[in-house]
């Protein structure tokens, strides 16, 4: 999966949700603070959503970040590369429990 399928998957998930809401993107911009032509962009993949303006979609969407990201994760198979060995340092106790 490529960063353009990703920007795609969540632009789909953010105008899904705001239909679902009955808000117009001139009413999400407003409430986030952009302007109507960057949820437009947002919508149709053309643009990366940064972190902070994600938290601050989904607060006005009135739901949790990680609803953008749902069901992602399955686009994203470990193939031995660094992302396994991430995951065996996540799954792995990197610190002491009683260290502190």
């Amino acid at each position: 999966m490529d960063a353009d399928r990703i920007n795609r998957d969540i632009g789909r998930r953010l105008k899904m949700r705001r239909r679902l809401l009955d808000l117009s993107q001139k009413e999400v911009a407003q409430r986030c603070g952009l302007k109507l032509q960057q949820i437009h962009k947002y919508e149709a993949g053309l643009n990366t959503i940064s972190a902070a303006k994600l938290v601050m979609l989904a607060q006005a969407l009135e739901v949790s970040a990680s609803y953008f990201f749902d069901g992602l994760e399955a686009g994203f198979p470990l193939n031995g590369g660094a992302d396994s060995r991430l995951a065996k340092l996540s799954s792995e106790s990197c610190f002491s429990r009683d260290a502190a």
